[in-house]
């Protein structure tokens, strides 16, 4: 039986032997379908929508902003990320 991550193994037939080039499939189970799916909703649930960049001559990272959204914070250094 073959490895369960492996579904297809196929060597070029029209290669000469010495030549000849094994090529794999990968392909997650679906377990780790559902794993990775679920990660994925878990990161957009948290920001993972947010539309990131770099911003300045440093080039600092930052995020669009909903700039209708009120500020949050002692001194208003907390907005809403766009989107959420």
């Amino acid at each position: 039986m073959p490895h369960p991550i492996i579904a297809n193994a196929r060597q070029h037939a029209h290669a000469p032997d010495h030549l000849q080039v094994k090529c794999f499939t990968i392909v997650p189970s679906p377990d780790e379908i559902a794993r990775l799916r679920a990660e994925v909703a878990n990161l957009e649930a948290r920001g993972g929508k947010a539309t990131l960049t770099v911003c300045g001559d440093k080039k600092r990272l930052c995020a669009e902003i909903d700039t209708r959204a009120p500020e949050y914070g002692e001194r208003g250094q907390f907005r809403i990320l766009k989107g959420y």
